[in-house]
């Protein structure tokens, strides 16, 4: 928890988004997770915000 408790994290490669909200509930300012996989990202944001994340968490799909 001491880790990122009160900091901005990053997660790059976020899949379901499941360790942004680690970190989210574990006392982080604010989480940035980018995810390459349209589809993926599009469904990271879906769990993130039925979990009650999305104030916290922002999700950016990675454009190439």
């Amino acid at each position: 928890k001491r880790l990122v408790k009160d900091k901005v994290v990053l997660e790059i490669g976020a899949g379901s988004g499941l360790l942004s909200m680690m970190a989210a509930r574990a006392g982080a300012k604010h989480v940035y997770a980018c995810e390459m996989v349209p589809m993926i990202a599009e469904k990271a944001k879906q769990i993130i915000q039925v979990n009650g994340y999305d104030e916290k968490i922002t999700i950016f799909q990675y454009l190439h």
